[in-house]
């Protein structure tokens, strides 16, 4: 799965309290502009999954559980992406999403 596919939910998982729905981002940051594109792109398509129901169509064992957005990236952000990435987390937040991003881990 990739951040440039945007019609696909890249991983989902359940836990007590969340659902997380991780966006796997590989794309390096060589076009910055293109990339945080991208990233806005997917967070969007990741809530219109959520608000329009489908999450719950798709995996009835959501009901009830807080969302959460999680982007993980195998390259280190740019300013420009933290920054974008700080926004998010401040927009979903008000709306009752959690939101995180980090490096991915081996």
């Amino acid at each position: 799965m990739a951040i440039d596919k945007l019609d696909v939910i890249d991983f989902i998982h359940l836990d007590d309290e969340y659902v997380v729905l991780t966006i796997a981002d590989a794309m390096d940051w060589v076009d910055e502009h293109q990339h945080l594109y991208m990233l806005q792109e997917k967070v969007n398509r990741y809530l219109e999954f959520v608000e329009s129901g489908q999450i719950v169509e798709n995996y009835p064992l959501c009901v009830g559980k807080k969302v959460m957005i999680s982007v993980k990236s195998l390259y280190n952000y740019p300013k420009r992406a933290v920054i974008l990435c700080q926004k998010i987390e401040k927009i979903l937040n008000k709306n009752n999403y959690s939101f995180e991003y980090g490096i991915l881990e081996e």
